[in-house]
C-alpha cells in the first residue's frame, strides 16, 4: 500500500508540474503565434491535466 502511495503522490506532481509548464508555454505561445493558436493548444492540455488531478486525488483519499 506504502508503494502505492509513492507511486501515485509522485504521479499527481509530475501532472501539476505539467499544468504549471503548460500554463508557462501557453504565456510564450500566445506572443509568438497569437491568441488563436494558444486557445486551440493549450486549454485541452491543461483540462485532461485537471482531470487526471482529481482522479489520482480520488484514488489517494477514496473515503472523500
Amino acid at each position: 500500500m506504502f508503494e502505492n502511495l509513492i507511486v501515485e503522490l509522485g504521479a499527481f506532481f509530475i501532472f501539476g508540474a505539467i499544468a504549471v509548464s503548460c500554463l508557462l508555454f501557453w504565456e510564450t505561445l500566445e506572443k509568438k503565434a497569437g491568441k488563436a493558436w494558444s486557445w486551440v493548444i493549450v486549454p485541452p492540455i491543461i483540462f485532461v491535466t485537471i482531470i487526471l488531478l482529481i482522479l489520482i486525488l480520488c484514488r489517494l483519499f477514496p473515503n472523500m
